[in-house]
């Protein structure tokens, strides 16, 4: 049996090489890419801090190199998982023998195209292309401490994936949702008018359940992805993007809701350079049944990619936000021109932010990484005057990962230190902030802030896998009377001083969020989960102390998060 999944790979190697499509990357199965990356050095050979990442990563880099080591590598079980989840690489054409290859470990179909192999309810590999259909499901119940509202997560859904002639590839995804969250959530919808990754929503009420504050919410996301040569890939969809290493991002995270993106991937040697393009919108359809059109503004970035070694990647980051009420500015669609350059010869009224990103490995268990961005800054004011002048905006991200700890294998930990001036990622009015639909782009605190990450994780044979999650962080918020820049969405002209401008000025609040999530496998993606946490605040030295519970059992999806 071992030698057959071998043979598998070696023998699917060409046929392979050709699909390419979305990686749906939960968090065991970012475990388990992290491990191999970090263990076996694959930072030579791709750039992992972009995501969502294609297929043809996961398998020239990652499969098949596994081959040449030991038996799959140095993780066997996590090796396999991937071959599972990626199982459209190696059902082979018809005419290919690819019947030795025994993808569900003895399992039996009931019929040709239903559960062919673990990962897909519906399966169908032909000449000119393939298609996937997997149900989405999470169902979970719980309680929080104080209050009379059950924890309700009742998420329903479909993917459907697919390839044509090898050149073509795309994702759609539909969930219907109905759910109730903890109260520090709610209390973020109603101050910030909307649902961190949702972007209509309406309440739900429940008298069988018992509900009273609860939301109802529909999200679609979907990407069409073409190959336009052996070194470009052209994307456009309704989703989210991620760059980064680390837990958090202050480039771009998957915070916010899904919006329109068209993008450029093009990979030469040990280059990566990507494209961005996204349509935003500067509202939140909050409750409102109306009818309307949102207003617009949009977001181009790019970022340079470059393995400087094999240990040793360094990427550059360029944002520009804008709107325009009568006309769209095209000098941005320029895929290889300085956004800073154009922004100031059209007249600065634009939100550009430049920065920088690092990984280093060591010792083929440790990575280091960083990130710094730079919304506005003027050297002279932090080295000569050093008085805290308010436009001196920008964050910085330090990390350090550790795999298979105290050789301990499986046992991966995560410690990251974020910190952000007062009023990085505003602007002086909603047109062009660094926010979609009232949610940040960047980190979901936004700005005037400190955050410690400590994650561990641990996948524990074939069936458990526990992860740890905790976040201590000091925020400076705003009052009634006085904008200190902890709110993106406030525009940055009310700022509430021009000098002596700190983290953590305004209304100080300490936060102290200890999660622990404990997942067992039924079968492929088909997960018991228990999550139990507790949340401490102390905001003008009153602490507010909750606790929650919940369990249920969840299918072909990651865990709802909302840790923040």
């Amino acid at each position: 049996m071992k030698k057959l999944w071998v043979l598998g790979l070696l023998f699917c190697g060409q046929w392979v090489r050709a699909q390419d499509n979305l990686v749906h990357m939960n968090e065991y199965y970012h475990s388990i890419i992290m491990s191999e990356e970090i263990s076996n050095g694959y930072l030579w050979k791709h750039h992992t801090s972009i995501r969502p990442m294609y297929q043809d990563v996961l398998l020239k880099d990652i499969l098949n190199d596994s081959t040449s080591r030991s038996y799959l590598g140095s993780n066997k079980t996590g090796i396999k998982y991937l071959i599972k989840e990626n199982a459209n690489y190696f059902v082979c054409h018809p005419d290919s023998n690819h019947n030795n290859i025994n993808y569900s470990n003895k399992r039996t179909s009931l019929l040709k195209y239903i559960y062919p192999v673990p990962a897909y309810f519906i399966a169908y590999h032909g000449k000119s292309g393939y298609f996937n259909i997997n149900p989405l499901l999470d169902l979970k119940w719980g309680f929080e401490k104080d209050r009379s509202d059950p924890l309700l997560m009742n998420r329903r859904g479909i993917r459907i994936q697919g390839g044509i002639d090898n050149k073509v590839f795309f994702t759609t995804e539909l969930i219907e949702s109905q759910s109730t969250f903890l109260s520090y959530v709610n209390d973020y919808v109603e101050e910030q008018r909307t649902l961190p990754g949702v972007g209509f929503l309406k309440q739900y009420k429940s008298k069988l359940f018992g509900i009273q504050h609860g939301y109802d919410y529909l999200i679609a996301e979907a990407d069409i992805h073409f190959k336009a040569s052996k070194h470009i890939d052209i994307s456009f969809g309704h989703g989210r993007q991620f760059i980064g290493s680390g837990e958090r991002s202050l480039f771009l995270s998957d915070f916010s809701a899904p919006h329109f993106y068209l993008k450029l991937l093009t990979t030469i040697g040990r280059v990566n350079y990507l494209n961005c393009f996204s349509e935003l919108t500067s509202e939140s359809k909050y409750f409102d049944d109306a009818d309307r059109l949102l207003s617009k503004k949009y977001l181009a970035a790019h970022y340079l990619s470059y393995n400087v070694t094999k240990k040793w990647n360094v990427g550059l980051f360029e944002s520009i936000v804008f709107s325009r009420k009568k006309n769209f500015e095209f000098q941005y669609l320029n895929p290889i021109i300085l956004y800073r350059s154009v922004e100031q010869a059209v007249g600065s009224p634009d939100n550009v932010m430049i920065g920088l990103h690092t990984n280093l490995d060591l010792f083929k268990s440790i990575r280091l990484y960083g990130q710094i961005i730079l919304d506005e800054f003027v050297l002279k004011q932090v080295i000569i005057d050093n008085q805290g002048w308010w436009a001196n905006k920008y964050g910085i991200q330090l990390g350090f990962k550790y795999v298979n700890v105290a050789s301990i294998k499986n046992l991966n930990l995560l410690t990251e230190l974020n910190l952000v001036r007062p009023y990085t990622y505003s602007f002086r009015d909603s047109t062009a902030n660094y926010a979609h639909n009232h949610q940040a782009l960047a980190h979901p605190l936004g700005s005037n802030f400190k955050e410690w990450v400590i994650k561990l994780d641990y996948r524990l044979g074939k069936k458990w896998y526990l992860q740890s999650r905790n976040f201590i962080s000091t925020k400076g918020l705003d009052t009634l009377e006085n904008n200190f820049g902890g709110n993106i969405l406030k525009p940055n002209i009310s700022h509430n001083a021009d000098f002596n401008n700190v983290i953590g000025q305004g209304e100080m609040r300490f936060l102290t969020h200890l999660e622990l999530n404990i997942s067992y496998a039924l079968w492929h993606n088909v997960w018991l989960d228990i999550d139990g946490g507790i949340r401490n605040t102390t905001l003008n030295k009153e602490s507010s102390l909750t606790y929650w519970f919940q369990g249920g059992v969840r299918m072909n999806l990651d865990r709802k998060r909302m840790d923040f």
